[in-house]
């Protein structure tokens, strides 16, 4: 019994783990470039590049807020904050190649480290359009 109950359990665990952009709130956005990461009062707030995808109103690329609210805990498993400049003259931190949420846990990592953050449910703000 113990065992079918330790296997139900890691089958939920499983179900719950989603990708990023299964969220509906990330259905106009591909994430791919970490520009910043501040945490403040009790938020994280990533600073992100996005293209858009085919449910946005208009192509091209964004700059998005990704909201990490009422934070319970924020755990740095890796931080190498290393800032990289674009042609442009721009500054960033490297792609985001992993972003997987489960309930209220977020993992999201990159060549700018690795963190998990446990919050409220994820808001995503868009604060610039470039085409």
């Amino acid at each position: 019994m113990r065992i079918l109950k330790a296997a139900l359990k890691a089958l939920t665990l499983t179900l719950a783990r989603r990708d990023y952009s299964e969220l509906p709130q990330f259905a106009n956005y591909d994430v791919r470039f970490l520009l910043d990461v501040r945490e403040e009062d009790d938020s994280v707030v990533f600073t992100v590049e996005a293209a858009n995808t085919y449910d946005h109103s208009r192509a091209g690329w964004s700059k998005i807020l990704i909201v990490f609210p009422k934070v319970k805990l924020t755990r740095w498993l890796r931080k190498e904050m290393q800032p990289l400049v674009d042609e442009d003259g721009s500054v960033y931190y490297g792609e985001i190649d992993s972003f997987i949420v489960n309930r209220d846990l977020s993992r999201v990592t990159g060549d700018w480290g690795e963190v998990e953050i446990v919050s409220e449910p994820i808001e995503v703000i868009e604060i610039e359009h470039c085409d």
